[in-house]
């Protein structure tokens, strides 16, 4: 069974997305996208200014991306255009900076 125009990405794959820190300056999003039923995986990666760092959200492709990518802008700060929903996970809104970066203390 290949990979058609018919298959929605979402059907077919779950995503597993980190995020890279390389020198302090450059922020690297890593996907991991996986499926079992096809016995097909593929890793795409972005890279970003660590000034203003922002990548294209997956979100319109695969729902699933929508916690992973709150996630990573809350904690770590990177911003994911196109997303729907892009505010804070776990800080609360008024909260300053982003917790998992190295430069927050």
């Amino acid at each position: 069974m290949g990979l058609t125009l018919e298959h929605k990405i979402s059907d077919l794959f779950w995503v597993m997305l980190t995020v890279l820190v390389f020198c302090t300056i450059v922020l690297e999003v890593v996907y991991h996208l996986t499926s079992m039923e096809l016995n097909h995986s593929l890793v795409v990666k972005a890279r970003c200014d660590r000034d203003n760092p922002e990548v294209p959200s997956l979100y319109s492709l695969f729902r699933g991306a929508d916690y992973q990518e709150r996630e990573i802008y809350d904690l770590i700060g990177i911003e994911f255009t196109g997303h729907p929903n892009m505010k804070r996970l776990f800080m609360w809104e008024g909260f300053e900076g982003h917790p998992l970066r190295r430069d927050y203390l």
